[in-house]
């Protein structure tokens, strides 16, 4: 890298000044309409620089957890792939880009800084990922620090950089203030996508001070279990044990509730798992979610199967509201662009037909995410198949089978789902 470049101001003129001049413009009018001219006039003076800032930023996020789309943000094209809505209302000027693949952190340029943050439930969804690959890692975490996942509540929330610091700063320093504030949460990101413990996310657990919560507590109860964690600390240790040290073990009318226990522990000692058929031990009564499991069994095959030129997301989580929003079951996106070419929900029943609440939550889906497909996924052939139109979007019925080979099934999933759709005749073969 050049050097003398480095030390060279990334922003070369001053966006914050037009954006205001831009708001004066129209703080007196009653209503929130602009001219197409006034918007590309305004893009055309701070898309060079937002770009530039956003890519710096980009190059520092890991491959892993980057998104894939982020590419498209040029000087060139940026006036083409921003979406106007994007930008509120006239008077409260913003434009934002997301660096990650879950769309939870994000950049936001306004007429005064420019701030990197988290979208409201950003904490919550990778926790979430994070139970679902690493359940023993995030109990580990958050016996640690409770609070571990609340982003909103700490003190560094978002980076923010004032207009002197973005004017004045070099690319080395703008940089450094970055990677500062985002190596607390990067871990938990790379945790997200990654079966295996993080070194960073261990770490940080074995670092950490033990809490355990006593806040739960009442006052009356928190002073007693802080003197039994004090007493017992030195006297009490790991012992190993085996699988076979949790059978034949007599039970009396003093300990029955340890008969539980062991037999959950001689399922993780044994590396085995429960099932619905009968079997040699017995265990607690449980209820599989199937709905959940056939949503993620379908997704990832797709991430695994994926045609070239295409890439899937899951679980994409849409922002209706400060407080509210939803996440959609998996997008298919255009690998060039970046751009949803289909949305898709899974549906672990079997209907006659599509239902009438599930055909207006995928409209809603399709509008939401601006594509003109959106497909329903059952694991059966619906006696009557869904195929209708409405408002240029078409609602269409598909199938992922669990009944034959699930890769056969999966491949003639994909034959329909590209035959059924406005897609290049050549996309999948």
């Amino acid at each position: 890298m050049d050097n003398n470049q480095n030390l060279k101001p990334i922003f070369s003129c001053n966006p914050f000044e037009v954006i205001k001049q831009y708001k004066n413009m129209h703080k007196n009018k009653d209503n929130n309409i602009y001219t197409l001219q006034e918007f590309k006039d305004l893009l055309n003076t701070v898309k060079e620089p937002f770009a530039n800032f956003c890519e710096l930023i980009y190059q520092q996020i890991p491959d892993e957890i980057a998104a894939m789309n982020f590419y498209i943000i040029t000087p060139a094209r940026l006036l083409i792939e921003v979406d106007s809505n994007m930008l509120g209302s006239p008077p409260e000027f913003r434009l934002r880009m997301y660096l990650d693949i879950f769309s939870l952190l994000y950049i936001q340029l306004s007429s005064t800084d420019i701030k990197i943050k988290f979208i409201d439930f950003a904490g919550t969804f990778l926790a979430r990922r994070i139970v679902e690959i690493n359940p023993v890692m995030i109990a580990n975490i958050i016996a640690e620090d409770v609070n571990a996942f609340d982003f909103k509540s700490q003190s560094n929330d978002s980076c923010d950089f004032t207009e002197k610091e973005i004017l004045t700063f070099s690319k080395e320093e703008l940089v450094n203030k970055f990677k500062k504030w985002f190596q607390h949460y990067l871990p938990f990101f790379l945790q997200a996508v990654s079966k295996e413990p993080i070194p960073a996310v261990s770490q940080y657990i074995h670092s950490s001070k033990p809490k355990y919560s006593l806040d739960l507590c009442s006052e009356r109860v928190s002073p007693t279990v802080r003197k039994a964690y004090h007493a017992l600390q030195g006297l009490v240790t790991l012992q190993p044990c085996s699988a076979k040290d949790c059978i034949a073990i007599q039970y009396n009318r003093l300990n029955p509730d340890y008969q539980l226990l062991h037999n959950l522990c001689l399922f993780f000692l044994e590396n085995i798992s429960p099932s619905h058929e009968r079997g040699n031990y017995k265990t607690l009564p449980f209820l599989v979610d199937m709905a959940h499991l056939y949503e993620l069994f379908v997704a990832e095959w797709l991430k695994k199967n994926t045609p070239q030129g295409y890439f899937f997301k899951q679980q994409h989580p849409i922002e209706i509201s400060q407080n509210r929003h939803f996440n959609i079951d998996i997008l298919l996106c255009d690998a060039a662009t970046g751009k949803t070419i289909a949305v898709l929900d899974t549906k672990y029943k079997a209907p006659e037909r599509g239902g009438y609440t599930d055909i207006h939550q995928m409209i809603s889906y399709a509008n939401t995410t601006k594509c003109k497909q959106a497909f329903l996924i059952y694991p059966k052939d619906l006696p009557q198949p869904l195929d209708i139109k409405s408002d240029q979007i078409q609602v269409r019925s598909l199938t992922f089978s669990l009944d034959d080979n699930l890769d056969r099934a999966g491949q003639t999933f994909l034959k329909n789902l590209f035959l059924f759709s406005e897609f290049p005749q050549n996309s999948y073969q």
